[in-house]
Protein backbone atom coordinates (compact mmCIF):
# COMPACT_ATOMS: atom_id res chain seq x y z
CA UNK A 1 0.00 0.00 0.00
CA UNK A 2 2.82 2.40 0.83
CA UNK A 3 4.43 1.72 -2.52
CA UNK A 4 1.16 2.39 -4.33
CA UNK A 5 0.69 5.66 -2.42
CA UNK A 6 4.24 6.74 -3.23
CA UNK A 7 3.75 6.02 -6.92
CA UNK A 8 0.44 7.94 -6.93
CA UNK A 9 1.99 10.98 -5.27
CA UNK A 10 4.91 11.05 -7.69
CA UNK A 11 2.54 10.73 -10.63
CA UNK A 12 0.40 13.59 -9.30
CA UNK A 13 3.46 15.77 -8.77
CA UNK A 14 4.73 15.11 -12.28
CA UNK A 15 1.34 15.99 -13.76
CA UNK A 16 0.97 19.23 -11.78
CA UNK A 17 4.55 20.40 -12.06
CA UNK A 18 4.16 21.95 -15.55
CA UNK A 19 1.10 23.86 -14.31
CA UNK A 20 2.55 25.22 -11.10
CA UNK A 21 4.72 28.36 -11.14
CA UNK A 22 8.37 27.77 -10.56
CA UNK A 23 9.58 30.60 -8.37
CA UNK A 24 13.14 29.44 -8.65
CA UNK A 25 13.02 29.58 -12.45
CA UNK A 26 11.52 33.07 -12.50
CA UNK A 27 14.07 34.27 -9.99
CA UNK A 28 16.80 32.77 -12.14
CA UNK A 29 15.35 34.48 -15.19
CA UNK A 30 15.20 37.80 -13.36
CA UNK A 31 18.75 37.39 -12.20
CA UNK A 32 19.92 36.45 -15.68
CA UNK A 33 18.26 39.58 -17.11
CA UNK A 34 19.84 41.83 -14.52
CA UNK A 35 23.19 40.09 -14.94
CA UNK A 36 22.94 40.50 -18.70
CA UNK A 37 22.09 44.19 -18.36
CA UNK A 38 24.94 44.69 -15.91
CA UNK A 39 27.32 42.93 -18.26
CA UNK A 40 26.09 45.01 -21.18
CA UNK A 41 26.57 48.27 -19.31
CA UNK A 42 30.08 47.23 -18.31
CA UNK A 43 31.14 46.96 -21.96
CA UNK A 44 32.98 50.12 -23.09
CA UNK A 45 32.05 52.10 -26.16
CA UNK A 46 34.09 51.34 -29.30
CA UNK A 47 37.29 53.27 -29.88
CA UNK A 48 38.07 51.93 -33.36
CA UNK A 49 36.31 53.93 -36.08
CA UNK A 50 34.05 55.57 -33.47
CA UNK A 51 32.34 57.92 -35.93
CA UNK A 52 30.58 55.13 -37.83
CA UNK A 53 30.08 52.95 -34.75
CA UNK A 54 28.50 55.76 -32.71
CA UNK A 55 26.82 57.57 -35.60
CA UNK A 56 23.25 56.96 -34.43
CA UNK A 57 23.52 58.22 -30.83
CA UNK A 58 25.75 61.13 -31.83
CA UNK A 59 23.26 62.14 -34.53
CA UNK A 60 20.49 62.00 -31.93
CA UNK A 61 22.52 64.36 -29.74
CA UNK A 62 22.71 66.87 -32.60
CA UNK A 63 18.97 66.45 -33.13
CA UNK A 64 18.44 67.17 -29.43
CA UNK A 65 20.57 70.31 -29.68
CA UNK A 66 18.28 71.76 -32.35
CA UNK A 67 15.09 70.50 -30.71
CA UNK A 68 15.91 71.84 -27.24
CA UNK A 69 17.37 75.18 -28.27
CA UNK A 70 14.52 75.99 -30.64
CA UNK A 71 12.04 75.15 -27.88
CA UNK A 72 13.71 77.34 -25.26
CA UNK A 73 14.46 80.28 -27.54
CA UNK A 74 10.89 80.40 -28.85
CA UNK A 75 9.66 81.69 -25.49
CA UNK A 76 12.66 82.56 -23.28
CA UNK A 77 14.87 84.12 -25.99
CA UNK A 78 17.82 82.22 -24.52
CA UNK A 79 19.84 79.28 -25.79
CA UNK A 80 20.37 76.08 -23.82
CA UNK A 81 23.41 74.82 -25.71
CA UNK A 82 24.72 77.60 -27.93
CA UNK A 83 26.77 79.53 -25.43
CA UNK A 84 28.27 81.84 -28.07
CA UNK A 85 24.91 83.52 -28.54
CA UNK A 86 24.29 83.69 -24.79
CA UNK A 87 27.65 85.31 -24.10
CA UNK A 88 27.06 87.97 -26.76
CA UNK A 89 23.54 88.65 -25.43
CA UNK A 90 24.98 88.85 -21.92
CA UNK A 91 27.44 91.59 -22.88
CA UNK A 92 24.77 93.48 -24.83
CA UNK A 93 22.43 93.36 -21.84
CA UNK A 94 25.14 94.62 -19.49
CA UNK A 95 25.87 97.62 -21.67
CA UNK A 96 22.17 98.37 -22.12
CA UNK A 97 21.85 98.52 -18.34
CA UNK A 98 24.85 100.77 -17.76
CA UNK A 99 24.37 103.02 -20.81
CA UNK A 100 22.11 105.54 -18.97
CA UNK A 101 24.77 105.94 -16.27
CA UNK A 102 27.38 106.61 -18.97
CA UNK A 103 25.36 109.48 -20.44
CA UNK A 104 24.24 107.45 -23.44
CA UNK A 105 20.66 107.20 -24.57
CA UNK A 106 19.30 103.71 -23.79
CA UNK A 107 18.05 101.74 -26.78
CA UNK A 108 14.36 101.55 -27.47
CA UNK A 109 12.96 98.49 -25.76
CA UNK A 110 9.61 97.00 -26.52
CA UNK A 111 7.34 95.73 -23.78
CA UNK A 112 7.95 92.34 -22.25
CA UNK A 113 4.61 91.10 -23.51
CA UNK A 114 5.67 91.81 -27.08
CA UNK A 115 9.02 90.10 -26.50
CA UNK A 116 7.51 86.83 -25.30
CA UNK A 117 7.59 87.46 -21.54
CA UNK A 118 3.91 88.08 -20.73
CA UNK A 119 4.28 86.83 -17.15
CA UNK A 120 6.97 89.44 -16.49
CA UNK A 121 5.24 92.37 -18.14
CA UNK A 122 3.84 93.68 -14.84
CA UNK A 123 6.58 92.46 -12.50
CA UNK A 124 8.88 95.48 -12.78
CA UNK A 125 11.47 93.60 -14.84
CA UNK A 126 12.77 95.12 -18.04
CA UNK A 127 13.56 93.07 -21.09
CA UNK A 128 17.26 93.78 -20.58
CA UNK A 129 17.26 92.50 -17.01
CA UNK A 130 15.37 89.37 -18.02
CA UNK A 131 17.83 88.58 -20.81
CA UNK A 132 20.76 89.25 -18.51
CA UNK A 133 19.36 86.92 -15.86
CA UNK A 134 18.42 84.19 -18.32
CA UNK A 135 21.71 84.22 -20.23
CA UNK A 136 23.82 84.22 -17.08
CA UNK A 137 21.77 81.31 -15.66
CA UNK A 138 22.15 79.27 -18.84
CA UNK A 139 25.90 79.94 -18.86
CA UNK A 140 26.20 78.90 -15.22
CA UNK A 141 24.28 75.67 -15.87
CA UNK A 142 26.43 74.84 -18.88
CA UNK A 143 29.66 75.38 -16.94
CA UNK A 144 28.31 73.28 -14.08
CA UNK A 145 27.50 70.50 -16.54
CA UNK A 146 31.07 70.56 -17.87
CA UNK A 147 32.38 70.22 -14.31
CA UNK A 148 30.06 67.29 -13.65
CA UNK A 149 31.16 65.56 -16.86
CA UNK A 150 34.81 65.98 -15.91
CA UNK A 151 34.26 64.35 -12.51
CA UNK A 152 32.23 61.48 -13.99
CA UNK A 153 34.62 60.78 -16.86
CA UNK A 154 37.60 60.73 -14.48
CA UNK A 155 35.72 58.32 -12.22
CA UNK A 156 34.22 55.93 -14.77
CA UNK A 157 36.27 56.52 -17.92
CA UNK A 158 35.55 58.53 -21.07
CA UNK A 159 34.03 55.54 -22.89
CA UNK A 160 31.87 54.12 -20.12
CA UNK A 161 28.65 52.84 -21.67
CA UNK A 162 26.86 52.98 -18.34
CA UNK A 163 27.77 56.65 -17.96
CA UNK A 164 26.25 57.61 -21.31
CA UNK A 165 23.13 55.47 -20.78
CA UNK A 166 22.34 56.70 -17.29
CA UNK A 167 23.10 60.29 -18.22
CA UNK A 168 20.57 60.10 -21.08
CA UNK A 169 17.92 58.64 -18.76
CA UNK A 170 18.68 61.25 -16.09
CA UNK A 171 18.36 64.16 -18.52
CA UNK A 172 15.00 62.82 -19.73
CA UNK A 173 13.71 62.61 -16.15
CA UNK A 174 15.09 66.10 -15.53
CA UNK A 175 13.22 67.50 -18.53
CA UNK A 176 9.95 65.87 -17.45
CA UNK A 177 10.41 67.10 -13.87
CA UNK A 178 10.97 70.69 -14.99
CA UNK A 179 7.98 70.47 -17.30
CA UNK A 180 5.68 69.12 -14.57
CA UNK A 181 6.91 71.71 -12.08
CA UNK A 182 5.98 74.52 -14.45
CA UNK A 183 2.52 73.02 -14.99
CA UNK A 184 1.41 71.73 -11.58
CA UNK A 185 3.72 73.19 -8.91
CA UNK A 186 4.42 76.80 -9.86
CA UNK A 187 3.76 78.32 -13.31
CA UNK A 188 6.48 80.89 -12.60
CA UNK A 189 9.05 78.15 -13.25
CA UNK A 190 7.87 77.75 -16.84
CA UNK A 191 10.06 79.19 -19.58
CA UNK A 192 7.83 82.29 -19.73
CA UNK A 193 7.54 82.73 -15.96
CA UNK A 194 9.36 85.08 -13.63
CA UNK A 195 11.60 82.25 -12.44
CA UNK A 196 12.48 80.98 -15.89
CA UNK A 197 16.15 81.58 -15.17
CA UNK A 198 16.15 78.63 -12.75
CA UNK A 199 14.55 76.43 -15.38
CA UNK A 200 17.13 77.51 -17.94
CA UNK A 201 19.93 76.81 -15.49
CA UNK A 202 18.68 73.26 -14.89
CA UNK A 203 18.00 72.50 -18.56
CA UNK A 204 21.41 73.76 -19.70
CA UNK A 205 23.32 71.44 -17.35
CA UNK A 206 22.82 68.37 -19.61
CA UNK A 207 24.24 70.31 -22.56
CA UNK A 208 27.41 71.02 -20.64
CA UNK A 209 27.69 67.33 -19.82
CA UNK A 210 26.88 66.34 -23.41
CA UNK A 211 29.42 68.71 -24.90
CA UNK A 212 32.18 67.60 -22.54
CA UNK A 213 31.55 63.86 -22.83
CA UNK A 214 31.16 63.98 -26.61
CA UNK A 215 34.46 65.80 -27.04
CA UNK A 216 36.19 62.90 -25.24
CA UNK A 217 35.02 60.49 -27.95
CA UNK A 218 37.26 62.24 -30.51
CA UNK A 219 34.89 62.04 -33.48
CA UNK A 220 33.73 64.60 -36.07
CA UNK A 221 30.55 64.69 -33.97
CA UNK A 222 32.46 65.98 -30.94
CA UNK A 223 31.14 69.51 -31.45
CA UNK A 224 27.55 68.51 -30.80
CA UNK A 225 26.89 71.92 -29.25
CA UNK A 226 29.34 74.27 -30.97
CA UNK A 227 28.23 73.97 -34.59
CA UNK A 228 30.11 77.05 -35.84
CA UNK A 229 33.35 75.05 -35.92
CA UNK A 230 31.55 72.20 -37.68
CA UNK A 231 30.15 74.57 -40.30
CA UNK A 232 33.63 76.07 -40.75
CA UNK A 233 35.13 72.64 -41.45
CA UNK A 234 32.41 71.80 -43.96
CA UNK A 235 32.51 75.16 -45.76
CA UNK A 236 36.32 75.17 -45.94
CA UNK A 237 36.44 71.89 -47.85
CA UNK A 238 36.89 72.81 -51.52
CA UNK A 239 35.59 69.43 -52.72
CA UNK A 240 32.27 69.90 -50.92
CA UNK A 241 29.53 69.53 -52.06
CA UNK A 242 30.54 68.34 -55.53
CA UNK A 243 32.55 65.37 -54.23
CA UNK A 244 30.90 62.35 -52.71
CA UNK A 245 30.66 62.53 -48.91
CA UNK A 246 29.60 58.97 -48.23
CA UNK A 247 31.41 56.90 -45.59
CA UNK A 248 33.02 54.88 -48.41
CA UNK A 249 34.71 58.00 -49.82
CA UNK A 250 38.35 58.86 -49.32
CA UNK A 251 39.61 59.16 -45.76
CA UNK A 252 39.90 62.95 -46.05
CA UNK A 253 36.17 63.24 -46.86
CA UNK A 254 34.82 60.88 -44.20
CA UNK A 255 34.92 63.48 -41.40
CA UNK A 256 33.15 65.87 -43.75
CA UNK A 257 30.40 63.30 -44.19
CA UNK A 258 29.75 63.04 -40.45
CA UNK A 259 29.94 66.81 -39.93
CA UNK A 260 27.38 67.30 -42.68
CA UNK A 261 25.08 64.81 -40.98
CA UNK A 262 25.47 66.61 -37.64
CA UNK A 263 24.44 69.93 -39.20
CA UNK A 264 21.48 68.31 -40.95
CA UNK A 265 20.41 66.71 -37.65
CA UNK A 266 20.61 70.10 -35.90
CA UNK A 267 18.40 71.74 -38.51
CA UNK A 268 15.98 68.81 -38.42
CA UNK A 269 15.64 69.09 -34.65
CA UNK A 270 14.89 72.80 -34.88
CA UNK A 271 12.33 72.15 -37.62
CA UNK A 272 10.62 69.46 -35.55
CA UNK A 273 10.43 71.82 -32.58
CA UNK A 274 8.83 74.60 -34.58
CA UNK A 275 6.43 72.16 -36.24
CA UNK A 276 5.26 70.90 -32.84
CA UNK A 277 4.93 74.43 -31.46
CA UNK A 278 2.98 75.75 -34.44
CA UNK A 279 0.74 72.68 -34.64
CA UNK A 280 -0.06 72.89 -30.92
CA UNK A 281 -1.10 76.54 -31.27
CA UNK A 282 -3.60 75.59 -33.95
CA UNK A 283 -5.52 73.14 -31.76
CA UNK A 284 -9.22 74.08 -31.69
CA UNK A 285 -12.27 72.63 -29.99
CA UNK A 286 -15.80 73.73 -30.81
CA UNK A 287 -14.46 76.77 -32.60
CA UNK A 288 -12.30 77.99 -29.71
CA UNK A 289 -8.52 77.89 -29.72
CA UNK A 290 -7.06 75.66 -26.99
CA UNK A 291 -3.35 75.91 -27.67
CA UNK A 292 -0.93 78.81 -27.28
CA UNK A 293 2.82 79.38 -27.43
CA UNK A 294 3.37 77.99 -23.95
CA UNK A 295 1.41 74.84 -24.81
CA UNK A 296 3.47 74.38 -27.95
CA UNK A 297 6.73 74.68 -26.02
CA UNK A 298 5.52 72.09 -23.52
CA UNK A 299 4.67 69.67 -26.32
CA UNK A 300 8.10 70.26 -27.82
CA UNK A 301 9.76 69.54 -24.45
CA UNK A 302 7.87 66.25 -24.27
CA UNK A 303 9.43 65.43 -27.63
CA UNK A 304 12.82 66.31 -26.13
CA UNK A 305 12.27 63.91 -23.22
CA UNK A 306 11.20 61.07 -25.53
CA UNK A 307 14.22 61.63 -27.76
CA UNK A 308 16.47 61.46 -24.71
CA UNK A 309 15.03 58.03 -23.85
CA UNK A 310 15.72 56.92 -27.42
CA UNK A 311 19.26 58.24 -26.98
CA UNK A 312 19.74 56.04 -23.90
CA UNK A 313 18.65 53.00 -25.91
CA UNK A 314 21.03 53.98 -28.70
CA UNK A 315 24.01 54.16 -26.32
CA UNK A 316 22.99 50.80 -24.85
CA UNK A 317 22.81 48.95 -28.16
CA UNK A 318 25.90 50.21 -30.00
CA UNK A 319 28.63 47.67 -30.64
CA UNK A 320 31.11 46.79 -27.93
CA UNK A 321 34.56 48.23 -27.67
CA UNK A 322 37.72 46.81 -26.22
CA UNK A 323 38.71 47.51 -22.65
CA UNK A 324 41.68 49.77 -22.15
CA UNK A 325 43.41 47.09 -20.09
CA UNK A 326 43.06 44.57 -22.90
CA UNK A 327 44.38 47.06 -25.44
CA UNK A 328 47.36 47.75 -23.22
CA UNK A 329 48.11 44.05 -22.84
CA UNK A 330 47.94 43.52 -26.59
CA UNK A 331 50.30 46.44 -27.16
CA UNK A 332 52.79 45.01 -24.69
CA UNK A 333 52.66 41.61 -26.42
Amino acid sequence: MDAVATVGESTLDSELSPLLPRHGASGCSSRSWSDGMRERLSKPLPSRNPASSLAFPLTLQCLLAGLSDASAYSVAKTWLGFMTGNMVQLVISVFELISPHMGAKPPAIRSLGEQGFPALASSGYSETKVKLLNCSSALAGFVLGCKVAKVLSDRYGPRSRALFVFFSIARSLLTISVLLMGIYVNPEFSLSGSKANWTLLVLSIPFGVQSSLSSLLATPFSTTVVFTATLTNVASELQFPTASTSPSSSSSLRPLHWRSISILALLTGAAISQTLINASQRIRWNGSQLGDLQTGVRVSLVGVALTEILLAYAWLTVEDGEREEEGGNEARR
